[in-house]
């Protein structure tokens, strides 16, 4: 496995090597599915033998302290493995080698839903273990949110905490290395009235998928939300002028509040911008931005700095050349345009996977 890397906005890459193996052996692009300080969880798909069905493996890679080590973990994996509802947790303190891999599994009793079984990786048995995590009773925690949750992303809550984000039915939170682990759901707010037509449920049930408007994180004891509308779009006027909105809650609070709101039609090139390729494709007048002419989407908040997030933007929802712009909420500047290929990406679905990995690289030898 090798890495190319980038500062954000620019896109780092990840190349796994088969020496031997042809390349009709793989199904599908190798993808980063997760991360969490100095680990790296991979997924690979190839063909089986025959042709006729895929075998997923999964990866760690894992960056230090020590020399850096790419480790397969073995089978036999959960059924139905499902790549963006593993999550991984490194622990001890920063000298530990020591991390789990863990998997959430529905469990049916008698035909009845009654809870989780915690499928748990542990590097230092190197073996699978199940534990049963019963089901917080609380407001929040409601069982219909849970029978439909379906994660987008693992992220690390700290201490032990796991989360797994489903963008619609909210945040399902366990601490994973207790004995008798716990399951509780964290509500994310409603959409906002200007999404509720296009991106709520439809009369027949249908779900459009949110990340193409909202993404979530956690740090510091903060999670923090952002989504995106488009108040002046219709099926006549083709304007597409955004308006960004911030929320966050601490992690054991259930009042969200809004943080800040970014319209596009009011952002400014930053004292730093220095590319006036992106502008002069947008006909740019002085420093003010005319966004509404290009498609922007997927927003993703930064994980360092709580003034910055990022979006992708294309002329068109099918033209392969794409952006990612660098906002800055506090000043409603943007600060960079890094451009890339999205050819192997379907719409606005974000195939990259923001973390702090490569600032782990260095210490490898530590």
């Amino acid at each position: 496995m090798s890495l190319t890397l980038s500062e954000p906005p620019a896109l780092s890459q990840c190349f796994v090597h088969c020496p031997g193996l042809a390349d009709d052996v793989f199904i599908g692009q190798p993808r980063v599915t997760g991360a969490e300080g100095a680990l790296l969880l991979m997924r690979v798909i190839f063909a089986d033998c025959n042709g006729q069905g895929k075998l997923t493996d999964v990866f760690v890679y894992r960056a230090g302290p020590g020399e850096p080590l790419l480790q397969l973990l073995p089978r036999p994996y959960p059924d139905g493995i499902y790549y963006r509802c593993i999550g991984i947790l490194p622990c001890g303190d920063a000298r530990s080698r020591h991390y789990l891999v863990v998997i959430p599994e529905m469990r049916f009793q008698a035909r009845r839903w009654e809870g989780y079984h915690l499928r748990v990786y542990s590097s230092e048995t190197e073996s699978w273990s199940t534990k049963v995590a019963q089901v917080a009773d609380d407001m929040e925690t409601d069982y219909c949110n849970l029978a439909s949750h379906e994660p987008t992303k693992v992220v690390s809550f700290g201490r032990g905490l796991l989360g797994w984000i489903d963008l619609r039915f909210g945040i399902l939170l366990c601490n994973v290395v207790e004995k008798d682990p716990e399951v509780r759901l964290i509500q994310l707010p409603e959409l906002l009235p200007t999404n509720r037509a296009d991106f709520g449920v439809d009369l027949d049930g249908d779900m459009p998928p949110l990340r193409q408007i909202q993404d979530v994180t956690y740090k510091n004891g903060r999670i923090r939300m952002i989504e995106v509308e488009f108040p002046d779009l219709d099926d006549i006027n083709m304007d597409f002028r955004w308006r960004a909105t911030v929320f966050e809650t601490m992690a054991y609070a259930n009042n969200w509040y809004k943080d800040c709101t970014v319209d596009s039609s009011i952002i400014f090139l930053g004292d730093s911008y220095n590319d006036y390729t992106f502008c002069e494709m947008l006909g740019c007048n002085d420093k003010q931005l005319t966004l509404n002419t290009v498609v922007s989407l997927a927003p993703t908040l930064d994980m360092c700095n709580d003034n910055v997030f990022y979006m992708m933007s294309k002329r068109n929802a099918k033209d392969p050349n794409t952006w990612v712009l660098a906002i800055n909420t506090r000043d409603s500047t943007l600060e960079k345009v890094v451009p890339f290929s999205s050819e192997r990406m379907f719409y606005f679905d974000p195939s990259y996977q923001q973390c702090a990995f490569s600032k782990f690289l260095g210490k490898a030898a530590d």
